[in-house]
C-alpha cells in the first residue's frame, strides 16, 4: 500500500453521506433554538454548574460547538476527497 494513496469514494456512498449531514445540520439547528429557549445564565453560574439550565446550556453548548460543528464541517469536505480513477488511468510503479 502507498503512502500517499487518495481515499476514494463511490457515488453512492458520497450521496449518503451527504444525506446524513443534513440530518445533523437539522439537528445541529435544533440544538440552537434550544439553547436560544433556555432561560440567561451568566457565565459565572454556568461555570460553576449552579442551576440545571447552566448544566443543561453547557452541555449543549459543548456537544454543538466542540463536537457537532466540526464534524459536519469534515463530513461537508466529502467532495473534496479524491475521485476513483477510471480503469487503466493508473500508472505502471
Amino acid at each position: 500500500m502507498r503512502a500517499d494513496r487518495s481515499v476514494f469514494l463511490s457515488t453512492e456512498t458520497r450521496e449518503k453521506l451527504k444525506a446524513r449531514t443534513r440530518d445533523l445540520k437539522d439537528f445541529a439547528a435544533w440544538m440552537r433554538g434550544l439553547l436560544e429557549g433556555l432561560p440567561p445564565v451568566s457565565d459565572e453560574a454556568q461555570e460553576e454548574g449552579e442551576t440545571p439550565e447552566g448544566e443543561l446550556q453547557g452541555l449543549l453548548e459543548c456537544l454543538l460547538f466542540d463536537d457537532l460543528e466540526p464534524a459536519i464541517r469534515k463530513l461537508e469536505s466529502v467532495d473534496q476527497l479524491g475521485e476513483p480513477e477510471a480503469e487503466g488511468d493508473e500508472e505502471d510503479g
